[in-house]
């Protein structure tokens, strides 16, 4: 879940295939964006994809387009 504000602000759409890496452990692994409430700053991982990140790890979002 990703606060709706960030979401328009980077050009990501809801529901969105995205890579996720973790820069503390060096996990990497793909998942979908969910909108959270515009406003609340919320970067949440939500079911399996949760276990892969701790509260305050630092981690890097992409999204990929093929032009």
């Amino acid at each position: 879940t990703i606060d709706t504000y960030w979401l328009n602000a980077s050009g990501i759409r809801e529901y969105e295939q995205v890579q996720i890496v973790n820069i503390n452990n060096g996990a990497r692994f793909s998942t979908y964006t969910i909108a959270g409430e515009a406003g609340s700053g919320v970067i949440c991982l939500n079911g399996a994809a949760a276990r892969h990140v701790q509260v305050h790890d630092k981690i890097i979002i992409m999204c990929y387009a093929q032009l």
